[in-house]
């Protein structure tokens, strides 16, 4: 009698699709370096000194708003940890982004806004000039004398009141002064070139 009910649900709220198709789908967060596999991190670091990370940009796939929960790390090891995160909207007159990667400096002193939460700017196709986007900004750093790693993180949204996740392939490294711990990340990684 459940399954009844449940076809004729879907056959009354949307007639010509499936019953997964029945609830309207909403905007899907995008990162726009999707498919580039890429690091950053620090040739050497100091426990607990924050450090900024911008650049990864996002778009929606279409017109609409998502409301972005949170950000968590992937599989991190070595005490590193997210202590922030922010959204900087950008309206495609500069293709520049706001945060340069490795500042040693925490989102509120920087004087960026952590309240902001939402992410309306829909991706620009790629051969537009104008490259509408949100720079998610986020603040790292790392706990003892270890090194810390994270294979990528996890963006945890809503969209349309549903639950959803952006998983974005950017490794962070941070190296202790011995770099034994990590020795192949940290000595043989070859995108790691900042320095504290």
């Amino acid at each position: 009698m459940g399954s009844v009910r449940t076809a004729l649900a879907c056959i009354a709220l949307i007639a010509a699709s499936g019953c997964a198709d029945a609830a309207p789908a909403g905007p899907k967060l995008q990162w726009l370096g999707g498919g580039i596999i890429t690091g950053e991190g620090m040739s050497v670091s100091t426990p607990g000194k924050p450090y900024l990370y911008g650049g990864l940009r996002l778009c929606l796939n279409r017109a609409g708003s998502v409301t972005v929960k949170g950000v968590r790390l992937e599989h991190p090891q070595g005490g590193i940890r997210l202590e922030a995160f922010t959204l900087l909207p950008h309206d495609g007159s500069s293709n520049d982004d706001t945060i340069g990667n490795g500042e040693s400096i925490t989102i509120q002193r920087k004087g960026l806004p952590l309240e902001n939460r939402q992410v309306t700017q829909v991706c620009s196709p790629e051969d537009s000039p104008i490259q509408k986007r949100t720079e998610l900004v986020l603040q790292l750093s790392h706990s003892g004398d270890a090194s810390g790693y994270t294979s990528g993180f996890v963006v945890d949204y809503v969209s349309d009141g549903s639950d959803s996740v952006l998983h974005i392939d950017v490794s962070y490294v941070f190296c202790s002064n011995t770099k034994k711990d990590m020795p192949d990340l940290c000595t043989a990684h070859k995108n790691i070139d900042q320095t504290p």
